[in-house]
């Protein structure tokens, strides 16, 4: 079965840094993972797309899901992804959606890329991630090794 990764950050992820997200989706690519799931909200999650999609035409065996909070929502995903997913929240209220979403999504994949600072809200994803030991790729840590 082919293994997961979940692309999380902060909104302002610097656009500087897209090379090493590059690297980083083939470098979990290279240890087996097929299926990337990325939210629609910020400017991670559309670089984080853009990147994945990418990969998708060196690679085409790399699915691309976009997470979608909001289940009474008919959202068609954009061109260039493979279909959608939406957890389980739907009975959770309306405002909490992204993050309780976000942490399932934390809590359910084999993998993760992020940029995560310490002082930003996206550092409690990725606790549940290495509590979990999963391997992750921290962008934030790369933030000052440009190429």
């Amino acid at each position: 079965m082919a293994k997961s990764c979940f692309l999380f950050g902060q909104n302002d992820f610097p656009n500087t840094i897209s090379t090493q997200l590059e690297a980083a989706i083939e470098t979990h690519y290279a240890q087996g993972v097929r299926n990337f799931y990325v939210g629609a909200y910020g400017n991670f999650d559309c670089i984080a797309g853009f990147a994945v999609k990418k990969a998708k035409q060196k690679h085409p065996d790399i699915f691309l899901f976009l997470v979608i909070p909001y289940t009474e929502l008919k959202i068609i995903p954009p061109k260039g992804y493979d279909g959608a997913y939406c957890p389980p929240t739907k009975k959770i209220p309306k405002k909490f959606r992204i993050a309780r979403s976000n942490r399932y999504m934390a809590r359910n994949c084999d993998c993760a890329i992020c940029y995560a600072s310490p002082l930003g809200k996206q550092r409690h994803l990725l606790r549940i991630i290495r509590r979990r030991k999963v391997p992750d790729t921290n962008l934030y840590n790369q933030r000052l090794r440009r190429k």
